[in-house]
């Protein structure tokens, strides 16, 4: 594929911890999943790398360590449509070890990232071989399809504003930081152009729907990160704007 890669090996006992800030309910899986894939080789890709095209045969699973991953799909046009965001504590390639479908989606970083790199067959032996595995990567993939769910509607039956507002409501669900109110800080490095992406709308657009919801006080910015204000009015107010 071409990919300039920056490539870093650790003796054993020099492996640093993976950051896990995942959700899952037991430490076990992740050190499970931390012992298995800090055996393998850590990658480094630049911002802005493509990390698979479409056509391309996928060989490896990124387990990521730090930073995002993108994987979005173009139209014939040219738009580009975000479809998911894969942060650290993520497989880069969710269905892979069920479905070689990676190739029909682009999949880029998003920030710089730093990823362990196991083969597909080695990686899919050892959840196969895992019953505690296999249910955690149902429950994954669980949650993607109820996410996916919830898009598909928001980007047929809502409105500009709704699909903006139920952006955030994704980016907050999966990327919030709680500040111990009803408050949310967004963990990740919010765009107006990835809004626009994550939309299907325009960047003018999706700038115009961003500016209603800080004008109603729904989300605001300091020093670059974004903030929803309410989670539970922002869920209120995609909802109703839908129909």
């Amino acid at each position: 594929m071409g990919i300039q890669t920056k490539t870093r090996r650790f003796a054993d006992d020099k492996v640093p911890p993976l950051v896990d800030n995942t959700g899952m309910r037991s430490t076990k899986i992740a050190k499970k999943l931390n012992d298995f894939f800090t055996k393998h080789e850590l990658v480094r890709f630049e911002k802005g790398t493509s990390i698979e095209r479409p056509g391309d045969v996928p060989q490896f699973i990124y387990y990521i360590k730090s930073g995002f991953i993108r994987m979005y799909a173009v139209s014939p046009g040219g738009e580009e449509l975000t479809l998911n965001i894969f942060k650290p504590g993520s497989y880069s390639y969710i269905l892979m070890p069920i479905e070689d479908n990676s190739r029909f989606y682009y999949f880029e970083a998003l920030t710089e990232v730093e990823a362990y790199k196991a083969l597909r067959s080695q990686a899919t032996e050892f959840i196969k071989g895992d019953a505690e595995l296999l249910y955690e990567l149902l429950e994954r993939v669980g949650a993607g399809v109820m996410g996916l769910l919830t898009r598909m509607e928001s980007l047929v039956f809502g409105s500009a504003y709704s699909k903006v507002a139920g952006v955030f409501l994704i980016l907050g669900k999966r990327f919030g930081m709680p500040d111990g109110s009803l408050r949310m800080g967004i963990d990740f490095p919010v765009t107006h152009q990835q809004v626009a992406y994550m939309a299907g709308l325009s960047r003018e657009t999706a700038t115009h729907q961003i500016l209603k919801l800080k004008k109603e006080g729904l989300v605001s910015t300091d020093k670059k990160c974004y903030f929803v204000e309410d989670m539970e009015k922002l869920t209120e107010v995609a909802e109703l704007s839908q129909y």
